[in-house]
């Protein structure tokens, strides 16, 4: 029969995508690093937002709420990717303590990276 580009092993195929134990590669498998990327997404969309002003940006009118729902959209998506895919592949491979633990390490991750630069900002606040 032929094989149409799938792998048939024990593992999880998306048609010529590598896997590895079910896993896409190139998809981080570190909670620490998807806590990361989901931080630094959304200091880079606060930076924009808060600097608009000094670039001279005008009224905006209708595009306004445009840009700020398709902002919304991009970032719910990308927070589901970046906190949910792993856990619900691991699911889907009959893996829910492993899903499990992948979700809440990432989950705290986040937590303490988010409190790392709430102390760090209070602290050079109070410095200076």
């Amino acid at each position: 029969m032929p094989s149409c580009g799938l792998r048939t092993e024990n593992k999880l195929a998306i048609g010529n995508m590598p896997t590895d134990s079910g896993v896409i590669a190139g998809m981080s498998t570190k909670p620490f690093l998807n806590a990361l990327v989901a931080a630094g997404y959304i200091g880079v969309i606060v930076t924009i937002l808060f600097n608009t002003e000094k670039f001279g940006a005008q009224e905006f009118g209708v595009i306004a709420p445009i840009t700020f729902l398709s902002l919304l959209v991009l970032s719910v998506a990308l927070m589901g990717y970046l906190f949910f895919y792993q856990p619900a592949r691991l699911m889907i491979e009959g893996k829910p303590q492993e899903a499990g633990r992948f979700l809440l390490s990432t989950i705290a991750s986040f937590v303490g990276i988010t409190a790392t630069v709430i102390a760090s900002w209070f602290l050079l606040s109070a410095l200076f």
